[in-house]
């Protein structure tokens, strides 16, 4: 048997492996998103199907739409063939969809006021927050998600310090540059890798690594900001004791 062939999963250990994710997933299930053209298994002489590493990813992908985002069919389809053009993005939605925010209940998006009264800042501080693109809802529904309520309270409470939103404008740049940065690593990374190899790996690993360069870079900088901030201060002091 081959490497290939010994991958190949049947349609009862499918059921088994993403039973965490799916536990009501069932064989009519599997048939009817095969019917619908979402999956294309392999099949043995015998008419027996046989499900590829990526034709599981692809499964997983769409019961987690179907169960966190509560997409349709046919918009789950058009998205995954978007995708196809874009593997990073697959692994992105992945683990947006597999989010704290997002596991163990539905996505529940709200309307524009709705997200405005929750997150209780003004009509005219909103209306600035949406011109500045600090805070986006959903491009296809205009609805708001709950990482967008969420951003909007932090605002709140900043603004409520004293900051403007101005202020926050760097990391709205940072954020959209970080991720088109990792987007493109992946791809590299992934592209340095044997066709077989788990795809699903490789990006878990290169996240780990980079969560791990972010935080202590991020404390490496913090920290040398603070010893030069402590030493301003003592020659401050210097020269006033002077």
């Amino acid at each position: 048997m081959t490497p290939r062939e010994e991958s190949l999963l049947t349609i009862g250990q499918v059921i088994d492996r993403l039973k965490e994710v799916a536990p009501d997933l069932t064989v009519s299930k599997l048939h009817f998103y095969e019917r619908q053209g979402l999956i294309q298994p392999a099949r043995t002489r015998g008419g027996h199907r046989l499900y590829c590493p990526r034709t599981v990813e692809r499964l997983q992908l769409i019961l987690l739409l179907r169960q966190r985002a509560h997409l349709p069919l046919n918009t789950i389809a058009s998205l995954l063939d978007a995708l196809e053009k874009d593997p990073a993005m697959v692994f992105l939605l992945q683990e947006w969809l597999q989010s704290p925010l997002t596991q163990g209940a539905p996505i529940t998006t709200v309307t524009e006021e709705e997200a405005r009264q929750l997150s209780g800042l003004s009509p005219e501080v909103f209306r600035q927050i949406q011109e500045l693109g600090l805070v986006h809802p959903c491009p296809v529904t205009g609805r708001y998600d709950p990482e967008a309520v969420i951003a909007l309270q932090a605002i709140r409470d900043l603004l409520a310090m004293g900051l403007r939103l101005e202020d926050l404008l760097p990391y709205h740049i940072h954020v959209d540059q970080v991720l088109e940065h990792e987007k493109r690593l992946f791809q590299k990374v992934l592209s340095q890798h044997p066709p077989e190899g788990d795809p699903r790996k490789i990006y878990q690993g290169l996240q780990e690594a980079l969560a791990r360069f972010r935080r202590f870079l991020f404390l490496n900088h913090l920290r040398r900001v603070v010893e030069q901030a402590l030493k301003d201060l003592e020659d401050f002091q210097h020269k006033q004791g002077g």
